[in-house]
């Protein structure tokens, strides 16, 4: 586990600050050529797409363009189709089966004020009998839930994929589970663009960092930079705690967070549920969800608590900033990580 010194670092992000000079012309641009698509989103979606598809990306200017404006109209589209804007107030097909095998997790925040998202596939295979619409209708409900717990500043969240449940023996023998998983995962990517700030895909085995490794090089650089493929507890602890206080890490994958499970942030938003003082517990993350079943002695601040708690220090900080943890005392394994 890692102790509580920490040595200083500083990050940046352009989420929340104003658009430059050219992000304004290029959103005019585009506004002239999709009205209803750059119409239906707020300033935020706005902002998300235009600088993960124009100013964060890579290109010529042209085809920054054309992708920018491919991505107004898809994401608007889709959202119109499917109606995203009220998937959290209806119950979906499948909803509690499709949530036990694509497991969504909440924690707190890292010192940027990014959320904490942990997500786990559990036997995929065992949803082939819906079809992909449907298990990707509840993945996006989960998304909804996750983007619904971020800052408001803040569009960007710290992924990560454990795969220590993961049925990895399905994965490379079946080519039907392998594109169920590639389709959940990639729902992100198509519709979720510049969403993650940090990637960290934990309890890899062996075979798969390898496998990383050599397609990491056709990665888009700036892309790469945000992954890191880790192996055990004592290697990807180590290395969270350069971005992630321990108290924002869920207690599923050994941190101090008690997790909050969107599968009940659904829950508690779908209109005719009744919300009793148990799930009032649930929501508040005041639940120990450790795989360990030790008891809590004392309740965490709710996320609730820990937004507004970071809103005020965030009135006092003039740019964001974070510091690194020291984790002097942690053991070293034998992983190779990427």
């Amino acid at each position: 586990r890692c102790d509580s010194k920490r040595s200083t670092t500083t990050t940046t992000t352009t989420e929340g600050l104003p658009l430059s000079e050219e992000e304004v012309g290029v959103l005019e641009a585009v506004r002239e050529a999709v009205p209803d698509s750059v119409a239906s989103f707020g300033a935020r979606w706005q902002e998300r797409i235009l600088r993960g598809m124009w100013t964060n990306n890579t290109g010529s200017k042209e085809k920054r363009m054309e992708e920018t404006i491919a991505t107004f109209e898809r994401i608007a589209t889709w959202r119109r189709e499917e109606d995203i804007d009220t998937i959290l107030e209806r119950r979906l097909f499948g909803f509690e089966e499709v949530m036990a095998h694509v497991q969504m997790t909440a924690g707190g925040f890292d010192d940027d004020g990014h959320v904490v998202w942990l997500e786990r596939l559990v036997d995929v295979g065992e949803l082939l009998h819906f079809t992909t619409a449907e298990v990707l209708a509840v993945r996006a409900q989960g998304t909804e839930a996750m983007e619904s717990l971020k800052k408001p500043h803040r569009y960007k969240a710290v992924y990560v994929l454990d795969l220590s449940v993961v049925a990895l023996g399905q994965l490379v023998r079946r080519s039907d589970v392998r594109k169920l998983t590639l389709d959940i995962m990639g729902l992100g990517t198509h519709f979720y663009p510049e969403g993650i700030w940090k990637l960290y895909i934990i309890n890899a085995p062996l075979i798969f960092r390898t496998a990383y490794g050599f397609v990491s090089p056709a990665i888009n650089p700036v892309t790469r930079e945000k992954i890191k493929i880790l192996g055990g507890p004592h290697r990807y602890l180590r290395e969270m705690a350069k971005h992630v206080p321990l108290a924002s890490i869920p207690q599923l994958i050994g941190g101090d967070h008690p997790g909050i499970p969107i599968k009940d942030v659904v829950l508690r938003s779908l209109p005719d549920v009744v919300r009793g003082e148990e799930d009032d517990v649930v929501l508040r993350g005041e639940k120990n969800f450790a795989t360990s079943g030790a008891a809590t002695t004392e309740a965490p601040p709710s996320l609730e608590q820990q937004h507004q708690q970071q809103r005020e220090e965030d009135d006092q900080m003039t740019q964001p900033h974070s510091q690194q943890r020291g984790v002097d005392g942690v053991p070293d394994d034998d992983d190779d990580d990427d």
